[in-house]
């Protein structure tokens, strides 16, 4: 069975949405997979270093973040 990681909707990610465009989902990962380059961009999620803990998920306003 293949590991779960983290994936990111990008139709329905809005970073604008986030506090001052900062991905909340990616400041809720403990292990610093899912990154944001500047505020207002889209988060990247590095799936081989996810350990599919789903905090991301949980934090992200617009669902746009599920582990899968």
């Amino acid at each position: 069975m293949p590991k779960k990681r983290s994936m990111v909707n990008y139709s329905q990610c809005q970073p604008d949405h986030c506090e001052n465009g900062i991905c909340l989902a990616a400041l809720a990962c403990p292990n610093k997979v899912m990154t944001q380059e500047a505020p207002y961009e889209m988060p990247d999620v590095h799936p081989t270093m996810c350990v599919g803990c789903g905090l991301c998920a949980q934090a992200c306003p617009l669902k746009a973040v599920r582990v899968m």
